[in-house]
């Protein structure tokens, strides 16, 4: 989970979340449905989680501050304490591929940002 918050941060600040897409929903999902536990935080404190995870959703209105992910991280670690680590299950639609592994696929980059220019 910790690794789904420091995924959301660095799209944000190295990306401008300009490749926002799905597999950003699912992470973003993936952190709201386990730290919206009543069993380990208070309410003021799930109230602010839902507060930062609805601001980080407006991925358009970028937010470059490390307090939000921060008091994610804290979340997380809380939240890790009292369950200790959890398996997750694979999930495919998180696959990206990078175009590296295209270039192996096609052989060639241009041809790849050809491809990838029409699919858009």
């Amino acid at each position: 989970m910790l690794r789904a918050v420091e995924k959301l941060r660095d799209e944000a600040i190295r990306n401008g979340n300009g490749n926002w897409d799905n597999g950003f929903d699912i992470l973003w999902a993936y952190i709201a449905v386990r730290l919206n536990d009543t069993d380990e935080f208070e309410p003021d404190r799930l109230k602010k989680i839902e507060t930062v995870l609805n601001r980080l959703k407006d991925f358009e209105a970028l937010y470059l501050e490390d307090d939000y992910y921060d008091f994610l991280g804290d979340c997380v670690v809380d939240y890790n304490n009292h369950y200790g680590s959890q398996p997750h299950e694979y999930n495919p639609q998180l696959f990206r591929l990078d175009c590296h592994a295209l270039e192996h696929r096609v052989g060639n980059h241009d041809e790849i940002r050809i491809e990838l220019i029409e699919e858009v």
